[in-house]
């Protein structure tokens, strides 16, 4: 923590003999009111079942699309998206501040909001959900012995004017 900016960097390292696949993610739980806005880009998301678990990847829906700083939904949004540049806003008027989020290993990002509750999830992760057993293995890294793969993500906290 620095400077108003909290930077984490998600580090494994394969020592099996044997090649696995792997991933990384950060799943941070943040204030939600009504006014909690988000501006991000993404190409995709991964629609799921019942279960939270992926079953097709598609083009984004208009109300999932936070291109332009938009609030987040109020019915329960559990999905992952793809094509991420790794930046976001997380904007909290209500609570004069805006997170500044940046990160890299990251192509993919979730978020989670449960409706009528006052917290929600924007995780930048390498790969969707159960990506072990989707086809392709979507952003998993098979890694061999001695190999590492990194996530870096920061927050950076900017004050956005009085709170009403």
């Amino acid at each position: 923590l620095h400077d108003g900016q909290l930077s984490i960097e998600l580090t494994t390292t394969h020592l099996d003999n044997r090649a696995a696949w792997h991933g990384l993610g950060l799943h941070p739980y943040l204030p939600r009111t009504a006014h909690t806005r988000l501006q991000t880009n993404a190409a995709q998301v991964w629609l799921c079942d019942e279960r939270g678990l992926p079953t097709a990847l598609q083009d984004l829906p208009a109300e999932w699309d936070f291109q332009h700083s938009r609030a987040l939904p109020d019915t329960r949004l559990d999905n992952g998206f793809t094509g991420w540049d790794g930046h976001s806003i997380i904007s909290q008027p209500d609570l004069g501040y805006e997170l500044h989020c940046q990160a890299s290993g990251s192509e993919y990002f979730l978020v989670f909001c449960p409706p009528g509750l006052d917290f929600f999830c924007f995780e930048p992760v390498s790969h969707p959900v159960n990506a072990h057993h989707l086809p392709g293995r979507p952003g998993l890294k098979l890694l061999r012995q001695g190999e590492s793969m990194r996530l870096r993500v920061s927050l950076a906290y900017k004050a956005s004017g009085t709170v009403p």
